[in-house]
This record gives C-alpha cells, sequence and structure tokens, in this order.
C-alpha cells in the first residue's frame, strides 16, 4: 500500500527548500490552499497527473517522490541531491539550444 504521509513529508520538505507556498502549488493544480494542506498531511489522495504537475512545479523527480530506489543504496538527502543535480543538467541543456 502507497504511504501518501511519507509522499506528504517529501513534498513538504521539497517545497520549503524551494521556498514555495502552498497556495502556489495549489493554483498549479487548480485546487485550494487548504486541499493542497491535506495532500502534504497525507489526509488526501493524489492522482498520477497531479504528481506530474507537482513534480514539474517543484522540480523534482517523479521516480523520487513515489520512493522508487532508482539510486540503490543512496540516502533520501543523496537521492534528493541527485535528483535537483539531473534538474539543473536538463536545465542546462535547454539553455544551450
Amino acid at each position: 500500500m502507497f504511504d501518501y504521509v511519507e509522499l506528504g513529508n517529501k513534498l513538504l520538505s521539497v517545497r520549503l527548500n524551494k521556498g514555495k507556498k502552498q497556495k502556489e502549488i495549489g493554483n498549479a493544480l487548480g485546487i485550494t490552499q487548504a486541499a493542497y494542506s491535506a495532500i502534504e498531511l497525507g489526509k488526501h489522495k493524489i492522482s498520477i497527473e497531479q504528481l506530474f504537475v507537482i513534480s514539474e512545479v517543484l522540480e523534482v523527480d517523479i521516480v523520487w517522490l513515489l520512493g522508487i530506489d532508482m539510486h540503490g543504496g543512496l540516502t533520501e538527502s543523496e537521492s534528493f541531491k541527485l535528483s535537483e543535480y539531473k534538474n539543473l543538467l536538463i536545465k542546462a541543456r535547454k539553455g544551450l539550444k
């Protein structure tokens, strides 16, 4: 069974790290700040479509949000940093075109 509380904790951590507000994420999803808060608290299930939107707004790998270990043996912090680095590389490549 999927752990929505763990997902919510990840979303909260990343959002705060990125300096984003709940209202900003809620607006991107087309929901209220209160509804997004419920997602971060693990009280509201989230669709895969919503998860894709959040991953784009927060610039974080959806695989990491889902808790799928693609980096075998890395800590959560290391996986997060790897995901941020990957996003920076993607942005840099887009800037070169």
